[in-house]
């Protein structure tokens, strides 16, 4: 009878399991999709990124010091629910930051949590100008 019991409890518990899908990342990021189905998505190198949308309830987590260069378009549209989470993977002392290069295209961060990005943005978290947007920034 107690083996019974256990074998519930071990099917029960294998059901309320949901496994989590990660994706790696790195090297140049053209017309990408970056969902919550394939997140997290593991930074596993420098990126640079031509075109990349980011959904709500993404979470990149950098395995390293890694930097991620925006020299086209970046959308991270999150929301108050369901925010994009920019962290570090256990253990890793921290990424680098974001960095837009003078000539990206228009961009736009939203419901962005843990963001890093370069000294002009730093300085003024809802600093815009006519190519990029950062709002809602935690």
């Amino acid at each position: 009878m107690a083996w019974r019991s256990v074998a519930c409890l071990l099917a029960l518990a294998a059901s309320l399991y949901v496994a989590q899908a990660a994706t790696s990342v790195g090297g140049t990021i053209t017309n990408g999709d970056w969902t919550s189905s394939g997140s997290p998505y593991l930074v596993t190198n420098d990126i640079q990124v031509a075109g990349l949308n980011i959904r709500p309830g993404v979470e990149v987590r950098f395995q390293g010091p890694y930097v991620f260069e925006v020299a086209g378009v970046l959308q991270a549209q999150g929301s108050l629910n369901s925010p994009i989470v920019f962290t570090n993977a256990a253990g890793v002392v921290g990424w680098n930051s974001l960095y837009f290069h003078d000539n990206s295209l228009p961009s736009s961060l939203t419901y962005c949590h843990n963001i890093r990005v370069n000294k002009q943005w730093d300085q003024d978290p809802e600093h815009h100008t006519s190519r990029q947007s950062l709002r809602h920034r935690q």
